[in-house]
């Protein structure tokens, strides 16, 4: 073994017990520190396949299958768009997650102060229309 072969792997091995990431407590057996990680993602901008039952509820599945997890992580989202995202309900809440995906429901929007009367009820053509997107973290082991 070459001596810059050496001293790469030795370097990658140093950087991965720095980390900086301690989980302490997940949703299954906690792991080594050293396999804890974050992987991120997002649905795209103008590339999000919403899907919608009726009208009033819009769903996406989300795949994080490239991160490799070994148990469920735990996962943070927000929604990004254009227009009419910030009053929505669910933009927080995942479904069915497991190890390699999730599914998050958009439904409607909330009365508010400023939008008292809302009867809006958005279906996929409006997703898509107003650029929603879902921003995901996760935070597991690998």
């Amino acid at each position: 073994m070459s001596l810059f072969r050496l001293f790469y792997i030795l370097l990658l091995l140093d950087l991965s017990f720095q980390s900086g990431l301690k989980i302490i407590k997940s949703n299954g057996q906690l792991g080594p520190e050293p396999c804890a990680f974050t992987c991120v993602g997002t649905t795209g901008r103008d590339t999000t396949k919403w899907n919608d039952d009726r009208a009033g509820k819009v769903w996406i599945d989300v795949d994080m299958s490239a991160c490799n997890f070994v148990d469920v992580p735990v996962i943070t989202t927000t929604v990004e768009g254009a227009a009419h995202h910030d009053y929505l309900v669910g933009t927080s809440s995942v479904f069915f997650t497991n190890k390699k995906g999730f599914r998050i429901h958009l439904m409607g929007q909330v009365p508010t102060a400023y939008l008292p009367d809302v009867t809006w009820k958005p279906v996929a053509a409006d997703a898509v229309k107003y650029h929603w997107n879902v921003n995901w973290s996760a935070f597991g082991y690998e």
